[in-house]
Order: C-alpha cells, then structure tokens, then sequence
C-alpha cells in the first residue's frame, strides 16, 4: 500500500497508466515509490526537487515495464 504522504505527492501526477497494472506490476510500483521516499525525509531538498525526482522515478517505472513487453 502506498504511505500517506506520498499518496498526497502522487495526487498532483495524475498517472493514467497506474490503474492498468495488475496486481503483480502494481506492488512493483508501490515497492518502487516507497523506496523513493527515503530521497524525500532530507529537509534540504525542495518541494519542487522532490516532486521533479518522483515524476522522474515515475516515468522510468513505467519505461522499464514497456521494454518488458
């Protein structure tokens, strides 16, 4: 299950492609954005940084699923 907090982060994403994961891809995505999280525990990094890394991290899930096709 997604953290709270980052469920809030994800709300500003609007993913279309998340609700197409099956159960399987969709713990892959949750495991990947909640190791994510431990870049956004350092108060240094901007909100604005720290939402640029999740967009990043985001896109790059989901290019790696497409070369799995």
């Amino acid at each position: 299950m997604i953290p709270q907090d980052l469920g809030k982060k994800l709300i500003g994403i609007k993913e279309p492609r998340i609700g197409k994961l099956n159960k399987k891809e969709r713990g892959q995505y949750e495991k990947t954005m909640e190791e994510a999280m431990l870049f956004f525990d350092n108060e240094n990094i901007s909100e604005e940084d720290k939402q640029k890394l999740l967009l990043a991290i985001n896109e790059m899930f989901f290019m790696s699923k497409q070369r799995k096709i």
